[in-house]
C-alpha cells in the first residue's frame, strides 16, 4: 500500500511539472513543434522508466502505466521520423547527417553503459566489464537501421521527394516484417511493430499543415474522448491487461474520420489492429 501511494504521489508531482505554466490556446499551430515533441519525449521516457522497474519492486499502478511502454517506444520512432523529414530540407543537413545522428545516439548510450557498470561494480558484480561498457542497445540498433534506410533513400538525386518518402516507408515496412519474423533469433529487443512509428512521423511531417487545419476547425479532444481514455486506463488496471490496446482502439474510434484520413487513406480497422 505504501508503494502504491509513493507511485501515485510521483505521478501527482510529475503531473504538476507537466502542467506548470501550461497554457490553453485557441489554435493548434504549435502541433509537433520542438517544444511539443520535447514534452512528448519526456512523458514517454517516464513511462519507459516505470516499465523497467524490477518486478520485486513494482506495484499495480506502476504496471498499469508501464503497459503503455510500447506506445511510448512507438512515439520515439515517430518523433525521429518526423524530425528527419522536417530537417532534411535544411541546407547542408544531409551532409552532416551521420555526425548529428551518432552524437545523439552513441554518447547517451555509452554514458548509460558507464553508469550501469558503475552500479554493478558497487554491487559487487564485475563480470564482462568491457562487453557491458560497449554493449549496443536494441533500440539504438533499430533506430539506426531506420536512419540508414532514410539516408539511402534520399541519396537518389533523380527521384522526387514523394518517391524518396515512399522508398523510405517501404524500407521501414520490410524492416518491421523481418524483425517480426526473426525476433526470436535476435539476442535483443528489435521492436518490430513500434518501429512503424517512423513511418507515422514522416506522414505527419508531410501533412502537418493539413492536420493543423483540421485541429483548428474541430474540437478533437472532447468530453467523449477524455471519458473513453479514462475508462480504458481504469479497465486496463483492474483487468491487468494491456491497457494501451483498448486505449488505442477507443481513441481512434472517437476521432473524426477526416483527421485519420489526413494522415493516411487507411480505414479505422488498420489503426485498431
Amino acid at each position: 500500500m505504501i508503494n502504491e501511494m509513493c507511485i501515485l504521489l510521483l505521478f501527482v508531482v510529475l503531473g504538476g511539472v507537466l502542467l506548470y505554466r501550461a497554457k490553453i490556446t485557441d489554435t493548434c499551430n504549435d502541433f509537433f513543434d520542438k517544444n511539443w515533441s520535447l514534452a512528448l519525449k519526456g512523458l514517454c521516457c517516464i513511462v519507459v522508466i516505470l516499465v523497467h522497474i524490477p518486478n520485486e519492486h513494482s506495484t499495480r499502478l506502476q504496471n498499469m502505466i508501464g503497459s503503455f511502454a510500447f506506445v511510448a517506444v512507438t512515439a520515439f520512432f515517430m518523433i525521429s521520423g518526423y524530425g528527419l523529414s522536417v530537417n532534411r530540407k535544411r541546407k547542408g543537413y544531409m551532409q552532416h547527417f551521420w555526425r548529428n545522428r551518432m552524437v545523439t545516439l552513441i554518447v547517451p548510450m555509452l554514458l548509460t553503459n558507464i553508469v550501469a557498470e558503475a552500479v554493478n561494480l558497487i554491487s559487487g558484480v564485475a563480470d564482462h566489464i568491457v562487453y557491458n561498457l560497449l554493449a549496443v542497445n536494441g533500440f539504438v540498433v533499430m533506430i539506426t537501421t531506420c536512419y540508414v534506410i532514410f539516408y539511402i533513400a534520399y541519396q537518389f538525386k533523380s527521384l522526387n521527394e514523394h518517391m524518396k518518402s515512399i522508398i523510405t516507408c517501404l524500407g521501414i515496412l520490410v524492416l518491421s516484417i523481418l524483425a517480426f519474423l526473426f525476433e526470436k533469433h535476435i539476442p535483443f529487443t528489435v521492436w518490430p511493430v513500434p518501429c512503424l512509428g517512423f513511418i507515422y512521423g514522416m506522414l505527419i511531417a508531410d501533412n502537418r499543415t493539413q492536420i493543423i487545419g483540421i485541429l483548428n476547425k474541430q474540437k478533437i479532444v472532447d468530453a467523449k474522448t477524455i471519458l473513453l481514455i479514462l475508462a480504458s486506463i481504469v479497465i486496463g488496471g483492474v483487468c491487468e491487461s494491456k491497457a494501451y490496446i483498448l486505449l488505442g482502439r477507443l481513441c481512434v474510434e472517437s476521432m473524426p474520420g477526416n483527421c485519420i484520413d489526413c494522415i493516411t487513406d487507411q480505414n479505422y480497422g488498420v489503426y485498431s489492429i
